[in-house]
């Protein structure tokens, strides 16, 4: 479905969901991890599954950090 917004197509059934992940996982764990992310915003948002769009970005440890310390010095 197109919806007009302020004179602009969007194109609303086409969710994009991008995930950022400690690099670390195997190519099984993100295989599953976008299935099922996939299968959830179908069921939650009534999109068709083929324009459901999943990206995983994988962060170095180094270039992450909480309560000021790296990732990189915590594990």
């Amino acid at each position: 479905m197109l919806k007009k917004e302020d004179n602009r197509r969007v194109d609303v059934d086409m969710p994009i969901i991008n995930i950022k992940l400690l690099k670390g996982r195997t190519v099984e764990q993100k295989r599953n991890l976008i299935q099922e992310m996939s299968r959830v915003v179908v069921e939650t948002t009534g999109a068709k599954l083929e324009n459901v769009m999943i990206t995983i970005d994988e962060l170095e440890p180094e270039n992450l950090g909480t309560a000021g310390i790296q990732k990189s010095d915590q594990l």
